[in-house]
């Protein structure tokens, strides 16, 4: 019943939209097979910002006077930009011009991205939703608005989209009911399904949990069964869902990253969607191979064993000395030209991935994001330790990994039009 009721809630907004953009909007969200799924932080908080509670967030820690403060490894190709949409760092680039940033909260900028998506084939979104972040009034408003402007250009540019929950920074097991309160009140005050564009699968709702059963995060392998089950099952105002698992590497195995009680065995198995983190687990195009070989084959025919779905993780390389405070380990996963990212895409194909998940669209705290970055080096803020998304120059274009990511896309697609 729920199900029947998103879909005509979908109907009745499309209804003026052109025939063929109607066919297609329903389309890209009924289903998570073909799609490619890309990571939205949505995280990036200006002084200026509304709601800001005059705080960085993300770009810097602290007041963020001095580049000394900055957490973030790569820096935004801010071009595009009009003047309502640029943060005054106070820092000067290399050329000697004013580095600007930009906010998550400003409508315009996220529209932008949805508008890259749109450009360059990326189909899914998955909004990042903190469950620390949630008892904070502040944040949580913050939260609100960055799934508001989500739910706004999703709709504009006509790209699925769906909430992520990640339980980084939670401390007991009764945290996890503040995701499932979350939950239920989005449903409540239709903050999300209004655009008839929230991503379906298997007929229900999408909705991502990250972090049970890793050895870094809090939850028992009780709490999280339970809260696997109620989202399944429907919660107050939030109907039955589809859940995908953001577990650890090793979930198969309960080895490694993984919790050792027997109990994350049957947590595990009870996801619709299983999608192991694999960022940062392999370094090279060659060790990745090796990686997709070793334990993402085996992972998949498990899944599939058992009537599972699953998401593999990509990512493009990975940098993250400023946030660790360790200057001395920039661009510790170099993306090599694109080569380690387009490596993955390849395994993805060769052993018939049936959809992929892109970490990240806009992580530059990790040096993971796709999305435009700031070339060349002289373009960046002096004397933040920052790297240019292939720092060992192989002159890309700051549009290079969205290129890369509308390929997946497309393998992707090939791929469904193949019975695959």
């Amino acid at each position: 019943m729920h199900s029947y009721l998103i879909v005509l809630g979908a109907l009745g907004f499309l209804m003026c939209e052109p025939a063929h953009a109607q066919d297609r909007a329903m389309e890209l969200a009924s289903t998570l097979y073909g799609r490619h799924v890309v990571g939205y932080q949505g995280w990036f908080v200006c002084p200026s910002s509304p709601e800001s509670g005059g705080k960085w967030a993300h770009w810097f820690r602290g007041e963020g006077k001095t580049a000394d403060d900055l957490r973030v490894d790569m820096w935004p190709d801010t071009a595009e930009l009009t003047a309502e949409e640029r943060c005054s760092t106070g820092l000067k680039t290399g050329a000697g011009n004013e580095a600007v940033l930009f906010s998550s909260l400003n409508s315009k900028t996220v529209d932008r991205h949805f508008s890259w998506m749109k450009t360059y084939n990326i189909e899914s979104v998955a909004l990042q939703r903190f469950v620390s972040e949630l008892t904070s009034s502040r944040k949580r408003a913050q939260r609100d608005i960055v799934l508001q402007n989500v739910v706004k250009s999703a709709r504009t540019h006509k790209r699925a989209y769906f909430i992520y929950y990640d339980i980084s920074g939670i401390e007991a097991d009764k945290d996890l009911d503040i995701l499932l309160a979350d939950w239920e009140r989005l449903w409540k005050e239709n903050a999300i399904g209004q655009a008839g564009l929230y991503q379906m699968h298997r007929g229900k709702p999408v909705v991502g949990v990250w972090g049970l059963g890793f050895t870094s995060r809090a939850g028992s392998a009780k709490a999280a069964a339970s809260l696997i089950a109620r989202l399944k099952s429907g919660s107050g105002a939030a109907p039955p869902a589809t859940i995908i698992g953001g577990v650890p590497t090793r979930w198969r195995g309960l080895s490694g990253d993984s919790k050792k009680e027997p109990e994350w065995a049957d947590v595990y198995r009870s996801f619709d969607v299983i999608s192991p983190w694999t960022v940062g687990r392999f370094k090279t195009p060659s060790t990745a191979r090796t990686f997709w070989t070793d334990r993402i084959v085996p992972d998949m025919a498990e899944t599939s064993r058992l009537g599972i779905d699953y998401l593999p993780v990509i990512f493009p390389g990975y940098s993250a000395s400023n946030l660790k405070r360790k200057a001395s380990e920039p661009n510790s996963i170099d993306r090599d030209c694109g080569r380690f990212y387009l490596e993955q895409v390849a395994a993805a194909e060769k052993f018939g991935a049936r959809m992929l998940y892109t970490a990240m669209f806009d992580e530059f705290d990790e040096g993971t994001a796709i999305m435009k970055a700031a070339e060349p080096q002289n373009a960046l803020p002096v004397d933040g330790g920052l790297i240019t998304p292939d720092a060992e120059s192989c002159d890309t274009a700051n549009d290079w990994y969205l290129s890369l990511a509308g390929q997946a896309t497309r393998m992707l697609q090939t791929n469904r039009r193949g019975g695959q």
